[in-house]
């Protein structure tokens, strides 16, 4: 799981299956993976950790055990 912090109100773009956009006040941070990755359902499509009380998206890129094959996710800012 890779939570990116993002408050309630940040859009969040599903661009696809290995591309998720998450709008921000002075950038669109831009996650890209070479497997297809998801976003948890949550209630709020958000989680909320008391520390460092801080709402993320959690994206899952899941990990298969079967193969030995190399997974690469990238996270920038555009």
């Amino acid at each position: 799981m890779i939570p990116i912090i993002s408050p309630t109100g940040e859009e969040v773009r599903r661009v696809s299956d290995t591309r998720i956009e998450i709008v921000k006040p002075d950038g669109t941070v831009v996650i890209q993976c070479n497997v297809p990755m998801s976003i948890k359902k949550t209630e709020k499509d958000r989680v909320f950790n008391m520390v460092p009380g801080a709402e993320a998206v959690p994206i899952i890129v899941p990990l298969a055990k079967e193969t030995d094959a190399e997974i690469r996710c990238t996270i920038s800012v555009i």
